[in-house]
């Protein structure tokens, strides 16, 4: 029996997620001898740092073919779902339930899957059957470990005006990377179903949201010239788009890396958003989200996101609730903190010694170790990330196997700008572990590939005690 040494945590994308895998980290490094912080769109590095433990980030069925073959090699897999609670869905049949029957028909893809929450669960039960029933064993209620975050206490950021703090949440429509018609396609692979029709819908119902945010977010700048107005663009969102509509309004300022969210949450005198996961994070953090419910007469929205926020139907109620303070009561709080119990493990207890307990069970597993992982990734790195009929994506993989995946990055990095969104330096991580006092990371350096012909300095940081 060995017992793993090593863990590998994908970043799907830092401005939402870095605090929280370091966080992570640093608690894995108490059992682990190094941890791997790996960007999502570089996922092919997991193989080039032969992990025992790939912490990967969700179930869809792009991912498929990289979790097969990382259980071919002998990985352990744990999903820790970046968004365990569907947000935005249009469709008759909640995304949840998608989301859980891919969990219950892939059990093969993965050692452990964490919930968000104690009525994911039950859905889980209800699609479960004799035949896999043994899938009960991999399913644990955890919340995610970032939530934890919210409960820290920091000083607070000291503004000289009130502050009204607008966390947007509009990436299929304000793309960082891609246009409306390719978000389609990204949207339909990124779905657990692959659905075209119903991302075509979603993207042409945002669009029409959008449009009528930014006409009453130019009312909310006018009005209220007396407040500091933050806008927080979602991690995907092209944050220039904003920069020229209001960058030279004097009361407006337009984050483009926030990393401190849970103190900004915690500093700002009003939080408003509409459909934003950030309402949770500000519920955990202790402040309650005004959900600009008056810029979409259709309000589709899930039942967890109307039941913690408090839904504003007019501009004009909107002017009275921050000019004259108007503040929830005790037993509203308490209504929706129960609801929240029931989605986010993370409103009733601490959500990292959770995780960390289930992690740490996999030791007694019966384990052989890692086998052919030079093997499997070759064959996801070439099937998978090369198509021989398209030149530049053949030379694209020369280059990174003649300079090495990190000198390929940087390359990219300088010709594409919104690319140096998608990863993470040394610095930001430095920082975010002093911020945090996260004790147990000791050293922080660039990965080094342990294939042969990628035998050079990675993007992913290796971190340890």
């Amino acid at each position: 029996m060995s017992f793993p040494k090593t863990a590998a945590l994908i970043v799907d994308h830092p401005r939402r997620d870095l605090a929280g895998m370091l966080y992570i980290a640093n608690g894995l490094l108490k059992e682990f001898k190094k941890v791997y912080l790996i960007p999502f769109y570089h996922d092919y590095e997991i193989f080039l740092n032969k992990p025992d433990v790939v912490i990967y980030t969700d179930l869809r069925k792009k991912n498929h073919f990289l979790l097969k073959k990382l259980k071919k090699s002998g990985c352990k897999v744990v999903i820790l779902d970046n968004e365990g609670v569907m947000f935005g869905s249009i469709k008759k049949n909640n995304q949840i339930i998608d989301m859980i029957k891919l969990l219950v028909n892939h059990e093969n893809l993965y050692d452990k899957y964490m919930l968000w929450g104690s009525d994911l669960k039950k859905i889980v039960l209800e699609h479960i059957t004799k035949s896999n029933h043994n899938i009960l064993k991999k399913i644990v209620v955890s919340g995610h470990p970032r939530f934890d975050l919210f409960k820290f206490k920091f000083k607070k950021k000291s503004f000289k005006k009130k502050t009204i703090l607008i966390n947007t949440s509009f990436p299929a429509v304000n793309s960082l990377y891609s246009t409306k018609n390719e978000m389609v396609n990204i949207l339909a692979k990124s779905s657990h179903d692959n659905n075209i029709y119903y991302s075509k819908k979603k993207v042409m119902r945002d669009n029409k949201i959008f449009l009528n945010f930014i006409k009453q977010l130019k009312k909310i700048i006018e009005s209220f010239q007396n407040h500091k107005v933050i806008i927080n663009p979602h991690p995907f969102e092209n944050y220039n788009f904003y920069k020229e509509l209001f960058g030279n309004s004097k009361n407006v300022i337009i984050l483009r890396n926030n990393f401190d969210l849970s103190a900004l949450i915690k500093s700002s005198n009003f939080v408003l958003s509409y459909n934003c996961q950030t309402a949770v994070e500000s519920f955990l953090a202790n402040k309650i989200t005004y959900s600009l419910n008056f810029i979409d007469k259709s309000n589709i929205l899930p039942t967890v996101y109307n039941k913690i926020t408090f839904p504003v139907t007019s501009f004009f109620l909107l002017k009275k609730i921050i000019n004259e303070k108007i503040y929830f009561s005790r037993t509203q709080v308490l209504a929706m903190r129960s609801l929240l119990f029931k989605y986010f493990q993370n409103a009733k207890s601490n959500s990292l010694s959770i995780f960390l307990k289930e992690i740490n069970k996999l030791n007694k597993f019966s384990d052989k170790g890692l086998k052919n992982i030079d093997k499997n990734f070759y064959c996801y790195f070439f099937s998978q990330r090369v198509r021989f009929f398209y030149l530049k994506n053949v030379l694209k993989y020369l280059l990174v196997i003649l300079f090495g995946s990190k000198n390929f990055f940087l390359l990219k990095k300088f010709i594409f700008q919104n690319y140096k969104e998608k990863y993470f330096t040394i610095k930001k991580i430095i920082r975010i572990k002093n911020k945090y006092n996260l004790s147990f990371i000791k050293n922080v350096s660039y990965s080094i590939g342990k294939v042969s012909l990628f035998k050079k300095k990675l993007i992913t940081i290796e971190i340890s005690s």
